[in-house]
């Protein structure tokens, strides 16, 4: 039995070191020097303004959704969701709730979704403060067309849950009082 047991330590100790030299794949960010606001505009699926209304944290990822006040690209409806990632350790951006911001967004699976957008700090994307630069540049934005409002779907999910417990609720009173 002792001589098992000397087997199974030196097992455990040699996986052990075996283990610890076989590499885990990590996630950084490193960003290049960004393009100027033409080229970053050129290669974007979206350019806008809006203020930060919503942040839901995911898994890998926040989304976040925008009251959209103006666009040069893209984007055609009053609301929009982007994907970022949950700190700059994975090149997401920093929004804050109700925060201005001008956005630069492109389709990508960066963060989970399927070619969905999404934004990060190596683009051009800042707080409009710190956007006058682009602005200038950009000219004057036009207004969504499409008048939506995505916290009504938020709230066609509670509505239909809800629904659903009522009548699995009334299903066993009725079940309850027949047996």
């Amino acid at each position: 039995m002792k001589k098992f047991s000397i087997v199974m330590m030196m097992f455990v100790l040699l996986s052990s070191i075996f283990f610890s030299f076989i590499p885990t794949p990590v996630q950084a960010c490193s960003c290049v020097m960004p393009p100027s606001v033409e080229e970053e505009v050129e290669k974007s699926a979206a350019a806008f303004t809006g203020e930060v209304t919503h942040i839901e944290k995911k898994n890998r990822s926040r989304k976040v959704t925008f009251e959209v006040s103006n666009t040069w690209k893209g984007v055609t409806k009053s609301q929009i969701v982007i994907s970022t990632g949950l700190n700059s350790a994975d090149c997401g951006f920093p929004f804050e709730l109700g925060g201005n911001y001008l956005i630069y967004a492109n389709e990508s699976s960066m963060y989970g979704g399927v070619d969905e957008l999404s934004t990060t700090i190596c683009n051009r994307t800042a707080a409009i403060e710190e956007a006058q630069q682009d602005l200038e540049t950009l000219g004057e934005g036009e207004p969504p067309t499409e008048d939506v409002n995505l916290d009504d779907n938020a709230n066609n999910g509670l509505i239909y849950g809800a629904s659903v417990m009522i009548v699995v609720l009334l299903s066993f009173v009725l079940w309850r009082k027949l047996r």
